[in-house]
């Protein structure tokens, strides 16, 4: 009789596909690895899509740029989280918008970004303290604080 593998992080003989090293979620790290790779190296995979014509990719863009981070690495994230769709809506993990935040690492980020003085005399448009989670606006500038202050790793993309 031949024995399943054990799988090394959930100790199941078969995935149920949500188990981090199940070869569909591998498989989905391995291409955002490379989607990443490949934007960090100035180079597209896709064409502009038509959900972006309403601003999205000028605020991905502002925002990259006002905290020193790579356009094309913070539009691809952008891309494979929500294929640059302002209204996308995981009911599965309950995330929402351009950058996929669930509410509560929403709030996580503003906070964040509105306790640091330091940026401040900085902002040139206004912090989206006030601003729904849908705004793409406001998650484009909370996606870049946040990568900017080194939680990048929160994103699977």
């Amino acid at each position: 009789m031949t024995r399943l593998p054990v799988c090394g992080s959930c100790r199941r003989r078969r995935h149920s596909g949500s188990c981090s090293s199940s070869p569909r979620v591998r498989g989905r790290r391995r291409l955002a690895g490379v989607l990443v790779g490949l934007a960090l190296a100035g180079l597209a995979l896709t064409p502009r899509p038509a959900a972006a014509d309403d601003g999205v990719l000028a605020s991905i863009s502002y925002w990259s740029v006002a905290y020193g981070l790579s356009v094309a690495a913070m539009t691809a994230v952008a891309q494979c989280e929500s294929g640059l769709d302002r209204a996308a809506y995981n009911p599965a993990s309950g995330t929402i918008g351009l950058y996929q935040f669930k509410s509560a690492s929403y709030t996580f980020g503003v906070q964040l970004l509105n306790a640091d003085m330091s940026l401040a005399p900085h902002l040139s448009a206004p912090d989206p303290e006030y601003r729904p989670i849908t705004d793409p606006d406001a998650q484009a500038h909370i996606a870049a604080y946040l990568f900017y202050r080194g939680y990048g790793a929160w994103w699977e993309c």
